[in-house]
C-alpha cells in the first residue's frame, strides 16, 4: 500500500498560493513529480514480486478544517485552490498508473467528499473543526483531530472503505484483527 502526497498538496498550496500568476506552472509541474515519483514506487515494488499494489489518491485538501480556516480569515481562495491541486495530483496519477497491472488506486479524495457531505452516515457530528481544539467533546464524533488529521473515527472509516475496495487485503489480514 502507497500511501503519499498529502504533504506534496501542501508544499504546493504554499507555493502556488504565493505566487498566483504562476500558479498553474507550479501546480502541473508539482502533480507530475508527485506522479512520477508514486509511479517509481509501483514501478520498484512491482521488479521486486509485488503482484497487487494498492495506491491512495490524495485527499481533497480544500475540505480539511486548517484550510478552510486560511480560506475564511486570512487568504480567501484558498480552499479552491487547495481543491484545484489535489485534483491535479490525482489525475496526473490516475494518468500515470492506468495502464499498470495489478494496481488498484483508492480513491481518497471521494471517500473524503462523500463523509463531508453526508457525515452522519458515518457517525460524524463534526467534518469541518478540528476535536483537538474543543474541550469535553468525544473525538470520534469529529473526522479531523486537528487542522489536517483525520481522529480514530476517521481512520476507522479510511480503515474500513479500504478494506471494502481491496479484498486480498481484507483476506490477508484476517488474522490480525482483534
Amino acid at each position: 500500500m502507497i500511501a503519499v502526497g498529502g504533504n506534496d498538496v501542501r508544499d504546493t498550496l504554499t507555493a502556488a498560493g504565493s505566487d498566483l500568476a504562476h500558479a498553474s506552472t507550479i501546480i502541473g509541474s508539482a502533480a507530475q513529480s508527485y506522479a512520477a515519483a508514486v509511479g517509481t514506487m509501483v514501478d520498484t515494488l512491482r521488479a521486486r514480486g509485488a503482484k497487487h499494489i494498492l495506491v491512495w489518491n490524495v485527499p481533497n485538501l480544500g475540505l480539511v478544517p486548517a484550510v478552510r480556516f486560511q480560506d475564511m480569515y486570512v487568504a480567501p481562495g484558498t480552499a479552491a485552490l487547495a481543491t484545484q491541486i489535489s485534483g491535479a495530483f490525482n489525475s496526473y496519477l490516475a494518468a500515470r498508473l492506468h495502464d499498470v497491472r495489478g494496481v488498484t488506486i483508492f480513491d481518497l479524495y471521494g471517500l473524503l467528499g462523500d463523509i463531508v457531505a453526508q457525515r452522519r452516515r458515518y457517525g460524524f457530528v463534526n467534518v469541518t473543526d478540528a476535536a483537538g481544539a474543543v474541550p469535553g467533546i468525544d473525538p470520534d464524533t469529529y473526522l479531523f483531530w486537528d487542522g489536517i488529521h483525520p481522529t480514530a473515527g476517521g481512520h476507522a472509516v479510511v480503515a474500513r472503505a479500504v478494506l471494502a475496495a481491496w479484498p486480498d487485503l481484507r483476506d490477508d489480514c484476517d488474522g490480525y484483527r482483534r
